[in-house]
């Protein structure tokens, strides 16, 4: 922090110009495109077009912040600036997903006459009971997020080679509650166009899926680039706030 303070006069980190923000939200926008198209023509190539495009802007932007922190431009104003920005998204995250439990629980409890009065037993769909998957995932998802927070505690006591195969492990945990997800999926009888039961069901369960997803990548950044993290040692900001994000899915 003293060399930037030096150096530029402030702690501040002034960014250069950089592709990667407006190329990953056309990225973004082709994906939201891709899917709509998938739905209406069943044609999934754009969408992993997309997919795949994404992947490499994330990629080439987060390597542009590993080498800004290896050479030592996130001070602590900076790293306050990372924590206060990841609160912030958590909490619009977290009030998205009250907005649809809302909606769960307002058809939930007042159903339509249309219905039957009954929420849960639509004729015609046959609700997902299989508990042994629901009782495995969420397993899996705790002792991934236990052992995030281990490797974390293991970089803060530079035991690396510990560290870093906690981190892999929460990593493949968080990738097997998807396939475990993706499964359940694909085993249940009914679609997100099967009534308002299907459509909440689909709505809730896969932007969870999509957080965990997203968590996951974020946990296999850090792992991959955990080397660099070793050479700048207080480079572990990235894992820190991968941590508030894991335990927030």
């Amino acid at each position: 922090m003293e060399t930037l303070k030096k150096n530029m006069g402030h702690p501040y980190h002034l960014v250069k110009l950089s592709p990667w923000p407006i190329c990953l939200s056309f990225s973004l926008f082709l994906f939201f495109i891709s899917v709509i198209y998938m739905f209406k023509y069943k044609n999934n190539m754009f969408m992993y077009i997309s997919i795949s495009l994404t992947g490499i802007l994330l990629y080439c932007w987060f390597k542009d912040i590993l080498k800004e922190s290896c050479e030592g431009f996130h001070s602590k104003k900076v790293k306050m600036g990372f924590k206060f920005g990841m609160f912030l998204f958590i909490i619009s995250e977290f009030f998205f997903f009250i907005s649809i439990f809302w909606g769960y629980f307002h058809v939930y409890l007042t159903p339509e006459i249309d219905l039957g009065i009954v929420f849960d037993k639509i004729k015609g769909i046959d609700l997902m009971k299989k508990f042994p998957l629901s009782l495995i995932n969420t397993t899996l998802l705790l002792t991934s997020g236990f052992l995030a927070h281990y490797s974390y505690d293991k970089l803060k006591e530079k035991e690396f080679n510990e560290s870093k195969y906690a981190l892999l492990v929460s990593f493949l945990l968080g990738m097997l509650f998807s396939m475990i997800q993706l499964y359940e999926y694909y085993e249940s009888s009914f679609t997100i166009t099967d009534s308002v039961y299907g459509s909440l069901f689909y709505f809730i369960t896969g932007f969870h899926g999509l957080h965990v997803l997203v968590g996951s990548m974020y946990l296999f950044v850090n792992w991959y680039t955990y080397d660099y993290c070793k050479i700048y040692y207080g480079g572990e900001i990235g894992l820190y706030l991968a941590l508030w994000y894991w335990h927030f899915v």
